[in-house]
């Protein structure tokens, strides 16, 4: 049996193709955004990229260098392995003639100021402290380039030559509130210790607490960053009783410090009279508190009920829209609607000649 599409009323066919017409053009709305932002995104990345390339007529400006004598590369902001440190310029023509300034300044030292034709130079016999420096190019022809390391901030050091030992010294405790801690060495719920270091990159201090009577052996540390002031501070808590305490200081690639012992008394440096034994704070450092508890993942929270498990609230999934306009421009749509309109249109054009070819 053959399908006649005169057979179908005319209203149908209309609502059909007006249908499809409609969702061809809802999923184009909904999907068009996700490919916008990203072809926008791509003209600009091109945009940047072609403004970071100099033009060919336009020379590249030369750059800074700073490496050990042996020539390793020491990152701005970071660490000399020795005494000694080469401040290169790169990146000049083979031809360059001129003079290079150089300018090293210690933090709270003299600086110091050489004029050389080379464009580098080695410092020998560097002091332990930070540095910072810069370079002021003389061409041949009079003009004058000024260069600067990438500094981070304007109060930022260029490198640091360490001190050749860590030490620790200062050694002071008092009450969580900040009062010092009197003649009886008592103190309630706890005490903030603190000492003075190197203050080095990622340096830290360890602190080693024991009850009055044990004996120190390097176990259940608690370490404390160094600040740029060279201070250490460690707020401890833990139950009532008699406690001494050491520290000592220790950075990346160093030899920690030795230990140094507060030693008020020969046998405890602080005691605490408040908290109990039984039922001690739950904010407790380790090794002393409990362990806090694990943390859920977003959107996600737990509740005590009655019952004996732990009752959660699982997030909601939103309804991804692109999925759904992605959908509707697959192909067999796309080609469904065009079905649809391609048989209408066929209908009107036989009703056309239908009517044109009546008397």
């Amino acid at each position: 049996m053959f399908f006649d599409p005169e057979q179908l009323p005319k209203r149908v066919w209309l609502g059909a193709t007006a249908l499809m017409m409609l969702l061809a053009v809802l999923a184009t709305t909904l999907f068009w955004p996700n490919i916008h932002p990203s072809r926008q995104g791509n003209s600009q990345q091109d945009s940047a990229t072609t403004r970071q390339q100099p033009p060919e007529n336009q020379p590249a400006r030369p750059q800074l260098r700073q490496s050990a004598e042996e020539g390793s590369v020491i990152p701005w902001g970071g660490l000399a392995p020795g005494y000694s440190v080469q401040l290169s310029v790169t990146g000049l023509d083979p031809d360059w003639r001129g003079k290079a300034a150089f300018t090293l300044k210690p933090e709270g030292g003299v600086i110091s100021h050489l004029e050389v034709t080379e464009t580098d130079h080695l410092f020998r016999g560097l002091g332990p402290g930070r540095y910072r420096w810069l370079v002021q190019l003389t061409n041949a022809d009079g003009s004058i380039l000024p260069l600067t390391p990438p500094h981070a901030a304007p109060e930022s050091f260029d490198f640091t030559v360490p001190p050749r030992i860590l030490a620790i010294s200062s050694l002071d405790e008092a009450q969580l509130h900040g009062s010092p801690i009197g003649d009886d060495l008592s103190t309630e719920d706890g005490a903030q210790l603190s000492a003075a270091a190197n203050p080095l990159p990622e340096a830290v201090v360890d602190f080693e607490v024991k009850a009055s009577g044990k004996f120190f052996d390097g176990t259940a540390l608690q370490s404390a960053p160094v600040g740029p002031d060279g201070s250490a501070n460690l707020p401890f808590q833990t139950i009532e009783g008699d406690y001494r305490w050491r520290a000592r200081s220790t950075a990346p690639g160093y030899a920690p410090s030795a230990w140094v012992e507060l030693r008020r008394t020969p046998k405890v440096d602080f005691r605490i009279v408040s908290g109990s034994a039984e039922n001690p704070p739950d904010n407790r450092p380790p090794p002393f508190g409990n362990p806090p508890p694990p943390e859920l993942p977003k959107g996600v929270s737990a509740s005590s009920g009655s019952g004996g498990g732990r009752s959660q609230v699982l997030p909601s999934v939103p309804i991804d829209l692109p999925s759904f306009a992605s959908l509707l421009l697959s192909p067999w749509a796309v080609g469904l609607a065009l079905l649809f309109i391609g048989l209408a249109f066929w209908r009107w054009l036989r009703g056309w000649r239908g009517r044109a070819g009546r008397p």
